[in-house]
């Protein structure tokens, strides 16, 4: 059985705007340079269709849907981010434990810089830990909401795969995303999981 190659590259919303070499531009060229067949985008496919970028990630709306209409990639919208996913209630203790674990990742973000070291085993694994902490403060609401995220992100990248076998496929994600869909994708025998400047 012949295996679809993906590979999920993991993108920072606003961090890209910041002083730091894996900008917006940075991103355009690395997704230039792979040249994948369909990219995997985090929009809804209605507001996609509609040609309604406002809610979607800056990532998307000014890097990677413009890339996409000057060259030969293919947009397929994964689905979009939910404002209740890792949320901490309001009050108590919990808002500023979340707050302060954001602000670890942000910080191991700008640390990590490049394309290549944001999307590195060490960095994968530093932000899983962080991302671990804030399912466990967030609370049950915003617990869910990760999980119902990231199953529904699996499911649109699994129809890819199963829709158009053999292509080479690039899943532009949140990078804490990524720890939770990589172990799951790896388990499926029709996907080789491989890095994004292996695809």
């Amino acid at each position: 059985m012949n295996k679809t190659r993906v590979a999920l590259l993991g993108t920072f919303a606003d961090l890209h705007t910041h002083a730091i070499q894996y900008d917006l531009d940075e991103l355009t060229r690395v997704v230039s340079e792979t040249q994948p067949d369909l990219l995997g985008v985090e929009i809804e496919r209605d507001e996609f269709e509609r040609g309604d970028l406002g809610r979607a990630p800056i990532e998307v709306r000014e890097a990677l849907v413009p890339l996409a209409r000057r060259s030969d990639a293919v947009i397929v919208p994964i689905g979009a981010a939910s404002p209740d996913e890792l949320r901490a209630p309001q009050a108590g203790l919990r808002a500023p434990l979340t707050r302060a674990l954001d602000a670890a990742l942000q910080a191991l973000l700008k640390l990590a810089n490049d394309a290549r070291r944001v999307n590195s085993t060490w960095v994968g694994h530093s932000c899983g830990l962080i991302c671990h902490l804030e399912e466990h403060t967030c609370g049950p609401r915003g617990r869910q909401a990760w999980k119902n995220t990231n199953e529904r992100m699996l499911a649109n990248i699994i129809a890819m795969v199963e829709r158009d076998p053999g292509t080479r496929i690039l899943a532009a994600v949140q990078c804490r995303r990524k720890h939770w869909l990589e172990p799951k994708m790896r388990a499926m025998p029709e996907i080789e999981l491989v890095n994004y400047w292996e695809l």
